[in-house]
């Protein structure tokens, strides 16, 4: 139960998104993930960033028929591979955002 709290106390501080969920089966593993992501966000509130979060509702959206919890498990089990290949496609955006944007510059 106590990492169910701090799941809670979590959600809150996403509340302006979606409406807090207590997942009862949260685990110590989430739980890290969860405090790494705060020390990320935080460290980067200071700086000029462009961040991206991908929650459980998201996981949800394309599996409407999946538990909150399976929703938790498959995020928490992916997330290295989601972290990994939304990098790999930001550089591409970036490089032809920057283009695009040189290209206004120059006219």
């Amino acid at each position: 139960m106590q990492y169910s709290n701090k799941a809670l106390a979590w959600d809150k501080f996403y509340e302006s998104i979606a409406e807090p969920e207590v997942i009862e089966d949260d685990t110590e593993e989430n739980y890290s993930l969860r405090e790494k992501m705060i020390r990320i966000l935080k460290e980067m509130d200071s700086k000029a960033t462009a961040t991206i979060v991908w929650n459980i509702e998201d996981i949800q959206s394309l599996r409407p028929n999946w538990s909150t919890a399976k929703c938790s498990e498959w995020l928490s089990d992916n997330a290295n591979g989601i972290v990994d290949r939304s990098v790999e496609l930001g550089w591409e955006v970036i490089e032809a955002l920057l283009w695009h944007s040189e290209i206004k510059e120059n006219d």
